[in-house]
């Protein structure tokens, strides 16, 4: 097999290795998420980088060079995390070394072991904010028809995000076509990707009502952000996404939800 400089081409090689067809090929290669390829992108990079100064071929390694690799970025400073992506990276994209996966390797395994005992890994955040500050800041709000776009968009989200413990993805995938009211709330069929989707596992986004505090609830306020955004909803049979950016075009959206409420509130004085 001829040097692959490129992670996906690798991979190609080692499918039509195998007499896998073309047409079967590229839905094969579909099987890894965008967000994936490019994480393992910049590792697959370094790998090769590093291959070449071996005058080895990163297709055709041997299990103490893929070792040697991770050793040297261990002695870098990198956690078991990132170094189990390069790990994970190059798994899935050379073929089998002496019967095994690169990854599941017994001296491969028992390296990562080391890590881990030696360098464990820590928290991935080192602190927590008090959602009893957010919730007050939000109370504390006008009513949702006077309050600007900006803010109603942000209010829906952290809204959505604390009733039913999504995360940003989960928000940026709700489509306004697939919305259903019940007496409880308002749920939503998911129909897009997320980190937490999985091609046998149907998922529902359920929020619920709370009509007893109107400022504080959900569906009260999603309600008011659908109304004022409507003429900016695309008309048509493609996808109408219910967060959209504020600047123009209207387009879907991502944003740090709960540090832009947050930080709104300190600003104007609170804890």
């Amino acid at each position: 097999m001829k040097r692959a400089s490129c992670r996906l081409e690798g991979i190609r090689q080692g499918l039509l290795a195998k007499g896998l067809s073309g047409q079967a090929l590229n839905i094969v290669l579909a099987a890894q998420r965008t967000s994936t390829r490019n994480q393992y992108k910049s590792c697959w990079s370094k790998w090769v980088g590093w291959c070449d100064k071996q005058q080895i071929n990163p297709i055709q390694p041997s299990i103490p060079k893929v070792v040697d690799f991770l050793s040297e970025l261990f002695q870098a400073g990198l956690q078991y995390s990132t170094l189990n992506s390069y790990r994970s990276a190059i798994r899935s994209t050379i073929p089998q070394v002496e019967g095994c996966p690169v990854g599941q390797h017994p001296l491969v395994c028992k390296f990562m072991k080391g890590v881990f005992n030696s360098r464990p890994p820590q928290p991935k955040y080192s602190g927590t904010w008090d959602v009893g500050l957010v919730t007050k800041y939000l109370e504390g709000l006008p009513s949702d028809s006077k309050l600007a776009v900006s803010v109603l968009t942000k209010k829906c989200a952290m809204l959505l995000a604390l009733s039913a413990s999504k995360r940003q993805s989960d928000l940026r995938a709700i489509d306004l076509r697939f919305k259903k009211c019940i007496p409880e709330g308002v749920s939503f069929q998911l129909v897009a990707l997320t980190k937490t989707r999985t091609a046998t596992k149907s998922m529902e986004f359920f929020f619920p009502s709370f009509p007893h505090n109107k400022g504080l609830c959900p569906v009260t306020c999603l309600d008011s952000y659908v109304e004022r955004t409507s003429a900016w909803q695309v008309v048509g049979d493609g996808p109408q996404p219910l967060f959209l950016a504020i600047q123009a075009p209207p387009q879907s959206c991502v944003f740090s939800y709960h540090w832009e409420v947050v930080k709104g509130h300190n600003e104007r004085g609170g804890y």
